[in-house]
């Protein structure tokens, strides 16, 4: 796993447009498991996920994933509250969680695929 890390790092540094790109792909697939999970009531919520466009600065490349409804942070912080079954709280934690230790092999497949190697 170091090593795809690495050469991630290697190729970020190289080719920043390709990795950036790849790098949405396992967020937007993460963000579907999490739209599954996640409770509705209107909808509103649901549709209020997102992933960002790529930022590239200062060597870095940041991309985010979340919730814009105002009210997002209180229902997946709500371990309490009942949602109806497979909604739960931490709809997006847990889905992160779950696969952020495919995401490096993920963006390192992809890259490659875009830069056809």
């Amino acid at each position: 796993m170091q090593a795809i890390v690495d050469h991630l790092r290697g190729l970020a540094d190289q080719y920043p447009d390709a990795v950036s790109i790849a790098l949405q792909r396992p967020l937007w697939e993460i963000l579907g498991i999490s739209k599954q999970q996640c409770p509705v009531k209107t909808g509103y919520m649901r549709g209020s996920g997102y992933v960002t466009e790529p930022v590239v600065a200062y060597g870095q490349i940041l991309v985010t994933i979340g919730y814009s409804a105002g009210y997002s942070w209180w229902v997946h912080e709500n371990l309490e509250a009942y949602h109806h079954p497979p909604t739960k709280a931490k709809f997006l934690e847990e889905p992160l969680q779950m696969y952020s230790k495919n995401i490096p092999e993920a963006v390192h497949s992809e890259v490659n695929r875009i830069l056809g190697i």
